[in-house]
């Protein structure tokens, strides 16, 4: 029964061996008997590379492409584990199998190969059978390997040629909607003299900002990787001015009461960035707020941190949700409550800019209702 299980097992690997390309096998020994014997069992389906030492097969792998090492551990000069030990030290080189081979099987001899970066060891004397069985494991391996790299290399570069198209899109929607914006201005004059048309060019600008902020949440996040940060020592209460000028006419819209209270300490950051997770915040807590409600900000500073909080009196974030908060295109149940627009993106910009700074973010929902949300970044003196 074994035997023909084993028989069978022997068939499907030749069958299967006809089916791909020779795999290119560098045989590393410092006796001619050796290297004879490994490139007789192996030859048949692999390409045979010999070294007779160390630094004759390094010079072999900085020629030319291999897939698999079999190397003695002991030979004169340079021994197999130090080779090994040089393979594994070259970045080119690294995704190659090593499998050593040593007639001195002794546990701390195994375990050193293992530890040094081998993947497999081999004893003598070679049993034929198990030798082919171990190589064909040791290159099958290393082709998985090799083309889950390739998917990764080609998903890669199809991620940055979609950043790239959506970059070149965004960039060209500028234009038509500053002109919307422009039309938008000159309709006014019109509108003086014909006020029923008033909620039609209500409508239209709303929905011009409505397409604002989804277009700056996406060049946000496709910059987000390849930002670069100009950091320098920012007075809080500055920041949160400059943010709260921002939004004054976006809470206006919604009877919305925007409020500081305790605004302390300084940090070193990026002024443009740091605006720009504030807003993002102060953003949604309005767009997430009833009319007539207030939205809070203030900011602390304590044990060596300047926390800064934008609570607001929305509906909060269901408990099973918020595990989406911060991530990219989280989708929650809550809806702005102006049919604002929403692609999920604000918050996760938020968490990438400001752990870039060094910072974290965070939110609590008390029990009264609404929601807080900080961000914490390092205090500066």
């Amino acid at each position: 029964m074994i035997a023909n299980v084993f028989r069978k097992a022997v068939e499907e690997r030749q069958k299967h061996m006809k089916t791909v390309s020779p795999a290119t096998v560098l045989i590393v020994d410092d006796k001619p008997a050796n290297q004879a014997l490994l490139s007789r069992i192996l030859r048949e389906h692999n390409h045979i590379l010999l070294a007779d030492s160390a630094p004759a097969a390094l010079e072999i792998l900085r020629r030319q492409p291999v897939d698999l090492v079999l190397t003695d551990v002991l030979m004169g000069g340079m021994s197999g584990l130090a080779l090994l030990r040089r393979i594994r030290e070259v970045d080119d080189w690294r995704h190659i199998g090593v499998v050593l081979i040593s007639s001195m099987a002794d546990n701390d001899t195994i375990a050193q190969g293992f530890y040094t970066g081998a993947n497999d060891f081999i004893s003598r004397p070679i049993n034929p059978t198990i030798l082919r069985a171990r190589v064909d494991a040791q290159i099958a391996s290393k082709r998985l390997r090799d083309e889950r790299e390739q998917v990764i290399r080609r998903l890669e570069q199809t991620q940055a040629t979609q950043a790239r198209l959506m970059k070149m899109a965004l960039h060209d929607l500028r234009h038509p909607m500053t002109n919307i914006r422009i039309a938008g201005d000159m309709l006014d004059e019109y509108i003086a003299a014909h006020p029923d048309s008033r909620p039609i060019l209500q409508s239209l600008v709303e929905s011009v900002d409505n397409m604002g902020e989804i277009f700056e949440d996406f060049v946000s996040a496709l910059s987000i990787n390849g930002q670069t940060f100009h950091p320098e020592t920012l007075n809080v209460q500055r920041v949160v001015d400059t943010v709260f000028l921002q939004y004054y006419f976006a809470a206006t819209k919604k009877h919305i009461t925007l409020e500081q209270a305790a605004i302390t300490g300084t940090v070193y950051a990026d002024a443009t960035r740091l605006e720009q997770a504030l807003g993002n915040l102060l953003s949604n807590a309005i767009k997430y707020s009833p009319p007539d409600s207030v939205v809070r900000v203030c900011a602390s500073h304590h044990d060596g941190q300047v926390t800064i909080s934008v609570a607001d009196e929305g509906a909060g974030v269901p408990a099973n949700e918020r595990d989406q908060l911060f991530t990219e295109f989280g989708s929650l149940s809550t809806q702005p409550t102006g049919d604002e627009s929403s692609v999920g993106l604000g918050l996760w910009i938020v968490k990438q800019v400001i752990e870039a700074m060094g910072g974290q973010v965070g939110a609590e929902f008390p029990p009264e209702g609404g929601s807080v949300f900080r961000v914490s970044l390092p205090a500066e003196g």
